[in-house]
């Protein structure tokens, strides 16, 4: 069974390309789906993310924020996932 991980991010964003990358890195081993939303494109979105982007949600609960530590984000993952 797949789960849904989020990342919530904007365009021209480092921390929010670096994370997609360990998240795309992540995404075989854990087997989860990957979809990304920009925050700047819904102004909802932008009111709830917008100083803390990336964040990173599984199945709609928010598991991580910028900055992104990929150990710990691994961890996360591990517990979350599995």
């Amino acid at each position: 069974m797949s789960r849904d991980v989020t990342l919530y991010t904007r365009t021209h964003c480092g921390l929010c390309e670096e994370a997609e990358d360990e998240l795309r890195r992540l995404e075989p081993e854990f087997g989860f789906t990957l979809t990304t939303c920009d925050v700047d494109a819904d102004p909802t979105l932008r009111l709830e993310y917008n100083a803390r982007v990336p964040v990173i949600c599984v199945d709609g609960r928010e598991v991580a924020a910028a900055p992104i530590d990929p150990g710990r984000l691994a961890t996360v993952l591990r517990t979350t996932l599995r």
